[in-house]
This record gives C-alpha cells, structure tokens and sequence, in this order.
C-alpha cells in the first residue's frame, strides 16, 4: 500500500482487506493469483472514477481506499479491479471486453460478501 504519509493510517482497511480478497478470488476461480505481489496506491490529485492498473500495480483516488468510505464497498472495489486486472491479462492485454467486465462485477459482488462475512 503506498499514500502520503498523513493519509496511510485510513489506508488501514484497504490494506487488510487485500489479501481476503485476493484469497477469495484464488478460491472462486480455482488458480492461484498469477504475480507475486499486487502493489495499490492512493494517488493524491487523481480525479477520475476508474482507478489506472498495471500488471501488478493498482492506482486508486485516495478517498476511493480511505476509511471514508463503507468496509463492503472498498472490498466490492479492490475485488472488481482486481479481477479485471486478472482475467484482462490472460485474455486480452488491448482492452476490457463486455464479458470480461460482466465477469468482474459478478466477482466483486461475490467476494465482497464473503470479505464482508469474515
């Protein structure tokens, strides 16, 4: 998790909801997570609704990650661009497609129920 350094402690949730989520998604899609590490950034001045992804690297509007926002929302949101992150690059490294985005919602609303039940 990377933030300015005043922002990091309502970071908090969104750094221990990470790895539930990417658990849950090994689980639900039966492989494990394809990288080694997923990196989120909260970047401060970034103004648009769609967080910017990398292979491994997730960068997010600082109040999308903070404490200001509800617990199952922030799991909803690290679970949807997670999974389309995910199945994006082993589809297609151009562009979401309409399944490919289908697919991400339906995951985000089943993991960010089970995160929400633990």
């Amino acid at each position: 998790m990377w933030g300015k350094e005043d922002i990091l402690r309502s970071l908090n949730t969104a750094q221990k909801m990470l790895p539930a989520v990417l658990v849950n998604l090994e689980l639900y899609m039966s492989r494990p997570y394809p990288l080694p590490e997923l990196n989120l950034v909260a970047l401060p001045g970034y103004t648009d609704d769609k967080p910017i992804d990398a292979w491994g690297l997730q960068m997010f509007r600082e109040v999308d990650l903070s404490k200001k926002r509800d617990d199952f929302w922030i799991a909803h949101l690290l679970a949807k661009y997670t999974s389309l992150q995910w199945t994006d690059h082993l589809t297609t490294p151009l562009f979401p497609t309409s399944l490919t985005l289908a697919l991400s919602k339906f995951l985000a609303d089943k993991v960010a129920w089970q995160v929400k039940l633990l």
